[in-house]
């Protein structure tokens, strides 16, 4: 399943680097089951920007959702580290 409008919205054309949309796509992805694409598209958020509280959070679900414990954790413990950061 094919979302064009969010994917239209990430191509190098438009705006690439668009955090918002790279994540509600990668959400999108993620609720239809589709996690390889999920995966993918946080994975492209993460490289615009490592310390989106968002992305970190996604990237630590979806990859319990693929059973990929040792990366679950990794975003996980950067996702805490980060909360810990802004909170204090």
């Amino acid at each position: 399943m094919g979302f064009p409008i969010l994917e239209k919205k990430t191509t190098k054309k438009l705006n690439p680097g668009d955090l918002t949309a790279l994540n509600n796509l990668g959400s999108a992805y993620g609720l239809t089951g589709n996690f390889s694409r999920s995966l993918e598209t946080f994975r492209k958020s993460y490289a615009v920007d490592s310390t989106n509280r968002q992305t970190l959070y996604y990237l630590a679900i979806t990859y319990q959702n693929v059973r990929d414990t040792a990366n679950a954790r990794l975003f996980t413990n950067k996702y805490r580290k980060l909360i810990g950061n802004i909170s204090r």
